[in-house]
């Protein structure tokens, strides 16, 4: 049993609020409004997941700097999803070494999404 994978592992279930939060309060570009979705439907999959494997998601995240400053905030977002592509990528790994190929293609998946959105994020700074 993987039951070790948690949600919070990869900041799943709170990333999307604090990004509705700020996106809103300092009107960030839609491209970072836009992976709120994504970031829902990682949580979704993940606690189906978790619980199919007999865990028990948690919806305590995981503790973060809150800076005040629009170009501070990016940068916490962008170490954030560099951490969640390593958890993703770990995961993906014990999914693999456990023969779940499915979470493996999925974890990948989701690995690859918060690529995207680091990419964005860094796109997003250089013009800031």
């Amino acid at each position: 049993m993987m039951t070790s994978l948690r949600v919070g592992d990869c900041n799943s279930l709170h990333i999307p609020g604090r990004k509705v939060l700020w996106s809103t309060r300092y009107r960030t570009p839609r491209d970072v409004r836009g992976r709120s979705p994504d970031e829902l439907g990682h949580a979704a999959f993940l606690t189906d997941v978790i619980i199919d494997l007999g865990g028990e998601p948690t919806t305590t995240p995981k503790d973060f700097s809150k800076p005040d400053g629009l170009k501070e905030m990016l940068e916490v977002d962008l170490e954030m999803e560099k951490g969640d592509i390593k958890n993703y990528q770990k995961h993906a790994q014990m999914a693999e070494e456990l023969g779940y190929v499915e979470l493996q293609i999925k974890l990948e998946e989701m690995a690859g999404d918060e690529a995207g959105h680091a990419r964005q994020l860094r796109r997003i700074l250089k013009g800031l």
